[in-house]
């Protein structure tokens, strides 16, 4: 059988990150056919809470909607919402009912705001661009997008063309949400409690938003697969290479 046409109760579900939106994705999902492609849309969240209850409810949700292999490839402040829901269901001791075989965090941390410039970013910079998004959204919003690209992907020509789609709202709260979140001294529980679902860490090695310096060391099965000379999108800039690394993550789910 094609694999690019393979029995279509496979599922992806893809979480963009903080001013990005889920356009961001579409190139990646159309070089994988044998997927159902899914979607998270922050659009109509204004509070911290509303951007956690919506991905707890397409984990809960949507595998109980449309049941098959699901799988989440989830980047930036995307990667963190869905790593907090699944701590969360650790720290409580409940079993994993998410039918959520494999998560992909890319460019994700455990702690984005950090005093020590070398683990995160200093809360007065995120309180500057929550002052910046008041008197000019769009320009705060490109002076981000300019960290995510590396010196090497800038001198290849990479660019990021994407649009924010957050309410103004929405935006602020996503960066009130960053400089509030710390989950690392939850990390532990992945190893006791959620081996059930795999996880797969990416992550650009000049990455200059979630410093590869702020990592966990790798917790038993989850070593982090690194992504040479890359920023904070490397499935942009090294788009065959992630997709190579995604695919064979989740395959290796489908064969156990």
């Amino acid at each position: 059988m094609n694999r690019r046409f393979a029995p279509p109760s496979r599922h992806i579900l893809w979480i963009h990150g903080w001013g990005s939106s889920s356009k961001i994705w579409a190139d990646l999902a159309k070089e994988m056919p044998e997927y159902r492609h899914h979607y998270i849309h922050f659009g109509k969240c204004r509070t911290v809470d509303d951007l956690r209850g919506t991905i707890r409810s397409a984990m809960l949700e949507l595998p109980r909607q449309q049941p098959g292999d699901w799988h989440i490839v989830a980047w930036s402040m995307g990667g963190m919402l869905v790593l907090e829901q699944l701590l969360e269901r650790a720290a409580e001791q409940r079993e994993t009912t998410l039918h959520i075989r494999s998560v992909a965090l890319v460019s994700t941390t455990l702690r984005f705001s950090h005093p020590d410039r070398a683990k995160g970013w200093p809360a007065r910079v995120l309180e500057r661009m929550r002052s910046g998004l008041r008197t000019d959204r769009e320009g705060t919003l490109r002076q981000f997008a300019s960290f995510m690209l590396s010196a090497e992907e800038r001198e290849a020509g990479h660019r990021i063309d994407d649009d924010a789609e957050f309410s103004d709202e929405g935006l602020d709260a996503g960066l009130r949400y960053l400089l509030e979140t710390d989950l690392t001294a939850r990390w532990g529980a992945w190893e006791s409690k959620l081996r059930p679902i795999r996880l797969i860490r990416m992550h650009g090695t000049d990455d200059a938003v979630c410093l590869p310096g702020a990592l966990p060391a790798a917790c038993g099965e989850t070593p982090i697969l690194l992504f040479p000379g890359a920023g904070h999108a490397p499935f942009l800039t090294q788009r065959d290479k992630f997709i190579g690394k995604i695919r064979g993550g989740f395959a290796h789910e489908h064969h156990r």
